[in-house]
C-alpha cells in the first residue's frame, strides 16, 4: 500500500462521525442522562467503600457459605496449614532428672496440705465443737499412707493394723482410729464462707484442688498433637452429678456464646479446651467428640484436628462405597472423600468392621502395612492402613495411658463422700503424671533403661517421703524404733542369714545433716562439754556446734547434748 493510500483511508468527512452526524434534538436526550450517571457514580464508590470495610476472612468465609459444599472420591487430601506451631521454649530442655517427690509436688504442692489442714480443723471444730489438732506434717502422713496402701493391696483398710496381717511402716506411724477420723473430716473449703454463686458449680468442695492440678498441666510443655478424652473416676456412693437426667431442652453452661452454635456437648468441650492451646496444634479425639462443624471451627481458631465419627455425624452427601462392597475387597480397604473446598476429608476403612473417620489434616496416603490377626488362618497377616489410621492410633494415647497408669496401683478406700473419692483420685493423678514426664525427660536425658524407675517403684518412693516428712526428732525416734526391732530380731538363734536393711529415703538419710559427728585428728583429748559429764577425754565434737562430746559405750553425751532443751 502506498502512501497516498494510506492519507486517503485516513481521511473522512466531520459528517460521516456518528458523534458529529448528531443533531441539537438528539443531544436532547442525552442531557437528561448526565444527572443518573452522577447518581450511579456516587452509588458505584459507596458500595467500593463499603467492601473495602469489610475483611477478607469474611468475605472468604461469605463466599464459602453460599456456594454448595459437596464431597468427591480423591485419594490425595494435602490442606494448606492454617496456623503454624511454635514450641514452647521450655519443652525439650532437661538438664537432670529429679526425685519422684519432686514431679509429685508439681501438681499437689506444699501449700495444698496446709489448706487442707487448716480447713478440716475448723470444720470438725464447727461441727463437733473440738479441735481435731491436726497439722501439715500429719496430713502428709496420712496421704503418704494412703499412696503406701494403694501398692500394698490388702483388700481391707482395717488389716493393716490388725495383729495377724500388721504393716510396721503403717502401723507404726498412725492408728487407726486416728486414719479414720482424718479422712472422714477431710475438707478444702469453709462452707460458710462459700457463697451461692460459687456453690453452682456442682465440684466447689474440692475446686481449690481442681484449680491446683489444672494449673500444673497448663504450666507443663505439651507438644503439637493432642490427644481429648474423658476420664472415669469409679465412685460406690450417690452424688448428684452421676445422676442421668434426661435432657429437655435446657441446654448447657459449657460454652454460653454464639462460637458453640451448632455443636453438641463433645464439641463444646473440646472447644472450651482449645482456648488454652497455641495455634498450629493438631487435636485427635474419638467419636464422643468429633463433628464437621467442630473440624470447621478449630480451623477457624488455626487449629487442625482428627477424630472418629458416628453415622448420625456423618453428612448426608457423603456417599461410601458400601460395607458389602469393601468387604469384597477384603480386609485393609478403604474409601476417601475429600470435601470440595479442600480443608476434610472423610474416610472410611475396613478391617473387621468399618471404621469411619473425618480429619483436616491426614490424607489416606501413603498407604502402610500393620500387622492383624486372623481368624480363619489362625495367625496374623498383613494389612493395608490409610495414614490417617496409623496417625489416630499413634497420637489417640495420651489420656488412655493416664488412664492405664492410674488404674494400676489406685488408692481404693471405699467412701460414700464423693470429695474423699475425687480428693484421692487426684492425688493418683499427680502421681501417675509426675511419672509419664519423668519418664519423658529420662528418655530425653538417654538414661540407661535399667536405671528408669518403673511406676511402682516411682510411687514407692513418693510414699516414702510423705511418710518422712515429719519432724526431726520424730524422725529420730522413728530410726531407733526401727533400728532396736531389727537387733532383736538378728540376735536370734535360729537365724541363719543376716537380714538385708533397705536404705532409707533420701528425706530421712539427711534430716539430720547438718550436725554429723566427726573425730578429732589431732588425736589430743579434750574436756566433754555436756553439762554434768566430767570427762576429759572426748574426741568426737559436732561440725556444726564445735563442742567435744562423749560417744562411747555407756555413756552418749552427744545425743544428749543435741536432744536437751
Amino acid at each position: 500500500m502506498t502512501d497516498s493510500d494510506i492519507a486517503r483511508i485516513l481521511e473522512f468527512d466531520g459528517n460521516d462521525s456518528t458523534v458529529e452526524g448528531l443533531s441539537d434534538d438528539d443531544f436532547e436526550g442525552s442531557q437528561d442522562l448526565e444527572p443518573r450517571l452522577e447518581e450511579l457514580e456516587d452509588e458505584g464508590s459507596n458500595d467500593d467503600s463499603s467492601d473495602d470495610d469489610v475483611p477478607l476472612a469474611a468475605v472468604a468465609a461469605r463466599q464459602t457459605s453460599s456456594r454448595r459444599l459437596y464431597f468427591k472420591h480423591e485419594n490425595d487430601f494435602t490442606p494448606y496449614p492454617p496456623g503454624m506451631y511454635c514450641q514452647p521454649l521450655a519443652a525439650g530442655r532437661v538438664n537432670l532428672l529429679q526425685e519422684p517427690i519432686e514431679y509429685f509436688l508439681r501438681y499437689i504442692p506444699e501449700v495444698m496440705f496446709e489448706i487442707i489442714s487448716n480447713y478440716s480443723n475448723q470444720t470438725y471444730l464447727l461441727k463437733k465443737g473440738q479441735n481435731l489438732n491436726t497439722t501439715k506434717e500429719e496430713i502428709k502422713l496420712f496421704f503418704g499412707i494412703s499412696i503406701a496402701m494403694s501398692y500394698l493391696g490388702l483388700p481391707r483398710i482395717k488389716m493393716y493394723w490388725a495383729n495377724r496381717t500388721r504393716v510396721a511402716m503403717i502401723a507404726d506411724r498412725m492408728t487407726r482410729d486416728r486414719y479414720f477420723k482424718i479422712r472422714t473430716n477431710l475438707k478444702l473449703v469453709n462452707d460458710l464462707e462459700v457463697d451461692e454463686a460459687s456453690k453452682q458449680n456442682k465440684f466447689w468442695k474440692v475446686n481449690p484442688l481442681i484449680k491446683t492440678v489444672r494449673k500444673a498441666c497448663l504450666e507443663t510443655p505439651r507438644s503439637q498433637h493432642i490427644s481429648v478424652d474423658e476420664q472415669m473416676i469409679p465412685f460406690w456412693g450417690q452424688v448428684s452429678m452421676r445422676q442421668f437426667k434426661k435432657l429437655r431442652g435446657k441446654g448447657d453452661t459449657i460454652l454460653t456464646t454464639n462460637e458453640a452454635e451448632g455443636l453438641d456437648i463433645g464439641g463444646k468441650v473440646v472447644l472450651k479446651l482449645s482456648e488454652t492451646l497455641p495455634e498450629g496444634v493438631k487435636l485427635y479425639m474419638d467419636r464422643y467428640f468429633t463433628s464437621l462443624d467442630l473440624l470447621d471451627k478449630l480451623r477457624s481458631k488455626k487449629m487442625q484436628a482428627t477424630g472418629t465419627l458416628r453415622k448420625a455425624n456423618i453428612p448426608k452427601n457423603c456417599n461410601f462405597k458400601t460395607d458389602n462392597e469393601l468387604r469384597k475387597q477384603g480386609r485393609g480397604s478403604s474409601d476417601q472423600l475429600v470435601r470440595s473446598d479442600g480443608n476434610v476429608a472423610c474416610l472410611k476403612w475396613f478391617d473387621n468392621k468399618p471404621v469411619i473417620m473425618a480429619s483436616s489434616v491426614d490424607s489416606k496416603e501413603p498407604i502402610n502395612k500393620c500387622r492383624c490377626w486372623c481368624k480363619k488362618t489362625k495367625q496374623y497377616i498383613q494389612i493395608d492402613r490409610p495414614f490417617a489410621i496409623e496417625q489416630y492410633n499413634t497420637m489417640m494415647g495420651g489420656v488412655d495411658m493416664l488412664d492405664r497408669v492410674i488404674s494400676f496401683y489406685r488408692i481404693r478406700a471405699r467412701s460414700k463422700k464423693w470429695t474423699v473419692r475425687l480428693i484421692f483420685h487426684f492425688f493418683d493423678f499427680a502421681a501417675a503424671a509426675g511419672w509419664l514426664i519423668y519418664r519423658n525427660e529420662a528418655k530425653l536425658l538417654e538414661c540407661p533403661k535399667k536405671n528408669i524407675l518403673d511406676y511402682l517403684e516411682f510411687k514407692v518412693q513418693i510414699a516414702n517421703s510423705l511418710l518422712y516428712f515429719t519432724p526431726a526428732r520424730e524422725q529420730i525416734h522413728i530410726i531407733h524404733e526401727v533400728d532396736s526391732d531389727n537387733s532383736t530380731e538378728e540376735a536370734q538363734p535360729w537365724s541363719r542369714k543376716r537380714k538385708c536393711i533397705p536404705q532409707p529415703p533420701v528425706q530421712l538419710r539427711t534430716a539430720m545433716a547438718g550436725h554429723l559427728p566427726l573425730i578429732d585428728e589431732q588425736n589430743d583429748n579434750h574436756r566433754c562439754r555436756m553439762p554434768g559429764c566430767k570427762s576429759k577425754k572426748a574426741r568426737v565434737f559436732c561440725s556444726t556446734c564445735n563442742m567435744h562430746l562423749c560417744l562411747v559405750v555407756g555413756r552418749n553425751c552427744y545425743k544428749r547434748y543435741h536432744e536437751s532443751v
